[in-house]
């Protein structure tokens, strides 16, 4: 080999170990920001239940920028994404008014972190929660499918974890009358699943919702005072599917 052509594959060579060197820098400070964002998020949520008192705009906006340079550096990674999706909807103060969350910028993250993690039970329910406020605005792409689709994918893949199953219930329930049989079956499936160790929590969500007629078909309801009491504590009958 010409000792030009050697000299060339070497500084090929060079150029991809630094491209990798920086890759590997930017996605360590990317790391190293979203654990910071959680730190901060955890910290706020506190504050906030506490005190009542929400996030300045300043410190939000700090936390915004955070959040938006570790997508930049790794569009890939969902985390990330629902990082941001977590700043955007954490409430905050400018000066003594308060600022609502924009929730179209919060359904773009979760779209991304679904796009980046199509298994993940979380992005799906965080996509859900978006969609359901951006129907009721009339401002849903894709419209109720959409979030019936969400809906969906959040309960199928949120089968081992409560917390995305009492999602995809929670607003089940919230749009019932838009929903089709299958939806409407695959949600009182997730009842059941629920109710073996949630009894309480979804009987909760169920009176929140004016659905406990709905859930209280469900065998495994019964054993809760709500749905044994119902109807003078005879069998409950839900209306069709």
């Amino acid at each position: 080999m010409k000792p030009q052509l050697r000299m060339f594959g070497a500084g090929l060579v060079l150029l991809s170990l630094a491209a990798a060197s920086v890759a590997s820098v930017r996605l360590a400070i990317a790391d190293e920001s979203v654990s910071d964002i959680n730190g901060r998020l955890y910290e706020a949520d506190k504050m906030r239940a506490e005190t009542g008192m929400s996030s300045t705009d300043t410190a939000w906006q700090a936390l915004l920028a955070k959040a938006q340079s570790a997508v930049h550096f790794a569009p890939h990674n969902g985390h990330y994404w629902n990082a941001l999706a977590r700043v955007q909807y954490l409430p905050r103060m400018m000066g003594e008014a308060a600022v609502s969350p924009d929730y179209a910028a919060i359904y773009q993250a979760y779209r991304e972190a679904v796009l980046a993690q199509p298994s993940s039970a979380y992005a799906w329910s965080g996509l859900a929660y978006a969609s359901d406020y951006l129907l009721a605005q009339n401002q849903l792409p894709g419209g109720k499918a959409a979030l019936e689709k969400a809906i969906e994918r959040t309960i199928f893949l949120g089968q081992r974890e409560p917390h995305a199953l009492r999602t995809g219930v929670d607003l089940g329930l919230a749009n019932w009358p838009l929903l089709v049989p299958a939806t409407k079956q695959m949600i009182l499936g997730a009842v059941k699943r629920l109710a073996q160790h949630h009894l309480g929590d979804v009987a909760a969500m169920a009176e929140r919702r004016g659905a406990l007629p709905t859930v209280c078909v469900e065998a495994a309801m019964l054993a809760h005072q709500a749905c044994n009491s119902l109807n003078g504590g005879a069998k409950t009958k839900v209306g069709a599917i």
